[in-house]
């Protein structure tokens, strides 16, 4: 199994493209945050990243890339049902959870730590483009 390390820059690189991926603390149950590039808004994901990793490996994505290992072909996958539930988010919305149809984002609030610390969330990566080979 890869470590955190390999799969948050997996899927950093994935998700470069459509904006900035954060994991807090950064480790294996950290929270994952996703700021939507065009608009700077931010958005966590219901669970820990190990759990997000898993469910979005859950994907049909090789059937759409047979070129590409499974395991990218899913993430890249997933990333479009992101953008799809960022972009058809409602007003105020900055949770994103599992449905039963898929993802979701709803309103709530943000972890209390992320509110009390925002610095946390300003870590800047360089923007990649493409896919690991």
């Amino acid at each position: 199994m890869k470590s955190f390390a390999e799969r948050f820059e997996l899927m950093h690189c994935i998700f470069g493209g459509y904006g900035e991926i954060t994991v807090v603390p950064a480790a294996g149950n950290g929270t994952v945050f996703f700021r939507y590039e065009d608009t700077g808004e931010l958005f966590a994901f219901e669970g820990g990243f190990d759990g997000l990793y898993e469910h979005a490996l859950d994907g049909a994505g090789a059937s759409l890339w047979p070129d590409r290992d499974p395991e990218t072909a899913n993430l890249s996958l997933f990333s479009v049902h992101i953008m799809e539930t960022v972009e058809l988010a409602p007003p105020k919305a900055c949770r994103i959870l599992w449905k039963e149809g898929g993802l979701q984002a709803v309103p709530g609030s943000l972890p209390p730590a992320v509110v009390a610390f925002p610095e946390t969330l300003h870590i800047s990566f360089p923007k990649r483009h493409g896919h690991p080979a």
